[in-house]
């Protein structure tokens, strides 16, 4: 089971501008992720090892800030992960998130 969404905040948001542009220019962040420029792929890889060789029981996962879920989706690949579950405050990430998780 996936579940990918966004959880209404309680608390204001200190810069609207920065939060606006952060949701709408997720091909930005896209591109940074793309080139590995914040060493997603070393993470992923870290999560992956650590995932298969640590845990000897279904699991489900919790994903804050999943963005288009990409990495993560691989890194549980080969896992027994049961549930996994995203949450993003980028709409067209949670999107990107969706059609990612369904397709594997």
């Amino acid at each position: 089971m996936v579940n990918i969404l966004r959880h209404a905040s309680a608390s204001p948001v200190v810069d609207e501008q920065a939060m606006q542009t952060f949701r709408d220019q997720w091909q930005l962040y896209s591109k940074l992720v793309d080139n590995d420029y914040l060493s997603h792929e070393a993470v992923r890889a870290v999560l992956h090892r650590e995932l298969v060789t640590d845990v000897n029981r279904p699991f489900r996962f919790l994903d804050l800030a999943c963005g288009d879920a990409r990495l993560t989706v691989a890194a549980l690949q080969g896992t027994p992960v049961i549930h996994y579950h995203g949450i993003d405050l980028s709409a067209p990430g949670r999107d990107s998130a969706q059609r990612t998780a369904k397709a594997e």
